[in-house]
């Protein structure tokens, strides 16, 4: 194959995927699904009309003759056949049905060993060992955690259905994508893993242990440490050899799949879910990940990972930043998962799928655990072996998991509904100390759903301070359709926060409960509760007006002229938008306004706000709300954690001014020493109707921030109204 010296960046991206469908060579041979050497079961015509039955399915018993020397991998476990002079040949028959064969044969070394009756082997070719050299003192440690893993799933009623499992190397040339809507991974087949010779093989493991005296006080010691590295190092392959989704298909979607409406978003739910069964993680690849965009996307991923602390895994990051933004967002609510046409747009299906049916995955498995994701993959694998099975079919088999359940599915695969949640009250008081006299603290939080779909969050708080500070989180919590409940816990310490962690739903990403700190000189005579309790649903009257920076009433401008909300930066044309502004999540301070999230700004569901860096007053935000009757009002303002911004010693004095009709009054707000949450600005005698709050980007700092505003009735008119 001869390339042009200079690719285009999209191009040269896809090339390091591979070109060719199949390899036929003398040094190695490549025989994959999609060149067709193998008569095709059932029609090779992916519908485009919605109307697709999924695979055909069927039993494989094959003999494969290679060279003297050669080995070869296949669906399942190698069988020795026979061998005359300068051949040998080998029978694969894995036990179980599968929905595609490929074969790969070459000169390899092997390594193996059996785990609950099955081969387990890896393929290299001789001049790639090293890797293997580098790992041989954690191959028990490899050995000991790829058994357990088997014998999990056995023990929880999934057992392996094929009689092995081959991880073979596979020369840079073998296309690592197939066709279709998707361009998913196809290095992933049943019964075996093709991993790039550029990955794996030729991987460095050897470069973070040279110093193994960092690993003496590591748990496991250097063979622990070493499969860690390993297993991250799968974990993070955004090339499509993720080996835990490889293997955990041959679990499940190998042998059975979805049909009928939805059968997309059916299949990707459950090829996630058995990623996260496998390595507590999610998967993602497609070449329509690999865009002009792609390296910026991951740019800001580690920045944000970096920033947040660097918990968490690398790639769980990378599928939020990828499948989460506002174009995404605003696809999921415009169109079921079951009424996306994955031809439209393929690169937007794909994301949409990503965020919804990917997280409704995290749902199923943190409301069932391992067991009970098992026990529902186990059942659809049962009953449909060799078949395919509907999304009624799925409803049942979850119901039966956990009630409740399948109505969740079924809502979030058929509806555009989600749920939203609302942190109503927090509290943490003193209670009297236990029996063997420590100091014991209530916490409890009421958190409300208004809307028409249940959903499942966690509750997440904080005790401690600083270098002194402990996390702990709740169990996933089911909340109903239009209902509240209320968690309650008991800790030994007082908490200093508390935050809610929804799953799916319109919030778009976790939210902080403003929590009172605990007095300790008053210790409260109740009965301490743990737990959670059904609350009845009461949505709390208030006079008090508030605009945030996603209702209609909020704008910006530039010039010193109204210009209603942007369609972009200066220079960012293409930039992606967030209800018209442009999205600066982490990168430099933005020169004109510009949209962030942050769990500590204000907000009914999401919880964002515009912030930009310091200007000559010529650009502003504004906040217009209609107050119902005349008298005195008093402004707040909200500001979030000022630690969400690099510049959080940087705020300084804001230049705020309220409008209302040919009123104006301008007012100094001094941001650098007012804390997060609600600040009093100062009163004002109003006429009823439209009052405007402007946030001018002229300050003495270095960042202005508006997040929202709040007008409260204190009086009718009379009297001095202040400043």
């Amino acid at each position: 194959v001869r390339t042009p010296e200079r690719l285009p960046a999209i191009e040269a991206q896809l090339y390091i995927l591979g070109y060719d469908r199949g390899l036929n060579d003398r040094r190695y041979v490549a025989l994959m699904p999609a060149i067709a050497w193998l008569p095709l079961a059932g029609a090779a015509v992916e519908s485009k009309a919605g109307t697709d039955q999924g695979p055909d399915f069927f039993d494989v018993d094959l003999q494969i003759t290679v060279p003297d020397g050669w080995l070869a991998a296949g669906p399942g476990a190698r069988h020795d056949e026979s061998s005359t002079e300068g051949r040998s040949t080998f029978r694969f028959n894995p036990g179980a049905p599968v929905d595609g064969v490929a074969v790969a044969a070459s000169v390899f070394e092997t390594y193996s060993f059996d785990a609950e009756g099955i081969k387990l082997e890896l393929l290299l070719t001789p001049g790639h060992l090293r890797t293997v050299e580098d790992l041989s003192d954690a191959r028990d440690a490899i050995r000991e955690r790829v058994a357990d893993l088997v014998q999990e799933f056995a023990e929880a009623g999934l057992a392996y259905p094929y009689d092995g499992f081959t991880v073979v190397e596979a020369p840079n040339a073998l296309r690592g994508f197939g066709g279709g809507w998707r361009l998913g991974s196809v290095l992933s087949q049943p019964g075996m893993m093709l991993v790039r010779e550029l990955g794996f093989p030729l991987a460095r493991f050897d470069v973070p242990f040279r110093d193994e005296s960092d690993y003496q006080d590591h748990e496991g010691g250097l063979p622990q440490a070493k499969l860690e590295r390993l297993e991250e190092f799968f974990i993070n392959d955004f090339s499509g050899g993720n080996l835990f989704t490889g293997a955990a298909r041959s679990f499940f979607l190998a042998q059975c799949s979805a049909r009928g409406p939805g059968r997309e978003a059916l299949d990707w739910t459950l090829d996630e879910l058995g990623t996260l069964m496998m390595s507590d993680t999610r998967g993602y690849f497609s070449a329509h990940l690999y865009s002009p965009e792609m390296n910026a996307k991951i740019g800001q991923v580690i920045q944000g990972h970096l920033i947040g602390g660097g918990g968490g895994h690398f790639a769980d990051s990378l599928i939020e930043v990828f499948a989460s933004s506002p174009e995404v967002w605003k696809a999921v609510l415009d169109t079921s998962p079951v009424d996306i046409d994955p031809w439209d747009d393929p690169q937007k299906a794909i994301d949409g799928l990503s965020l919804k049916a990917g997280t409704l995955a995290q749902v199923i498995y943190d409301d069932l655990g391992f067991e009970g994701s098992a026990a529902l993959l186990a059942a659809l694998r049962r009953d449909f072996i060799g078949t395919t099975f509907t999304l009624d079919n799925v409803v049942a088999a979850a119901d039966l998991q956990d009630e409740g359940l399948g109505r969740m599915i079924e809502d979030l695969l058929t509806t555009t509904n989600l749920p939203g949640l609302i942190g109503q009250h927090a509290e943490a008081y003193r209670l009297p100390d236990g029996a063997d006299g420590g100091a014991r603290y209530q916490l409890n939080l009421v958190v409300r759903n208004d809307e028409m779909t249940p959903g499942l969050f966690r509750v997440v708080y904080y005790v401690g301070a600083d270098d002194d500070q402990e996390r702990e989180e709740s169990e996933p919590l089911r909340i109903d359709a239009e209902s509240a409940v209320r968690f309650s816990t008991i800790l030994t310490r007082p908490p200093t926060g508390v935050w809610v962690h929804p799953y799916l739903s319109l919030n778009r990403s976790n939210f902080r409960v403003p929590l009172a700190e605990v007095d300790e000189t008053i210790v409260v005579e109740a009965e301490p509760l743990e737990g959670v309790t059904m609350m009845e649903l009461e949505i709390a009257d208030s006079d008090a007006v508030i605009i945030d920076d996603l209702d209609d009433g909020f704008e910006v401008s530039e010039g010193g002229g109204r210009s209603g909300l942007r369609l972009g930066a200066k220079g960012q044309d293409d930039a992606e938008l967030d209800q018209g502004l442009p999205v600066e999540e982490f990168g430099p301070m933005p020169r004109a306004w510009s949209r962030a999230s942050s769990a500590t700004a204000y907000g009914r569901y999401r919880h964002t706000l515009a912030w930009m860096r310091k200007g000559k007053g010529e650009s502003s935000a504004r906040f217009t709300g209609a107050v119902p009757q005349s008298g005195v009002w008093e402004l707040a303002i909200h500001l979030p954690h000022k630690q969400r911004f690099r510049v959080a010693r940087n705020w300084g004095v804001w230049k705020l001014a309220i409008v209302q009709g040919d009123e104006r009054h301008e007012i100094d707000f001094d941001a650098g020493e007012a804390p997060r949450g609600w600040n009093l600005v100062d009163s004002f005698d109003l006429e009823s109707g439209d009052v405007t709050v402007e946030f001018s980007d002229e300050t003495t700092g270095m960042i202005v921030v508006a997040d929202a505003v709040r007008w409260t009735p204190i009086g009718r008119t009379g009297g001095e109204a202040g400043q």
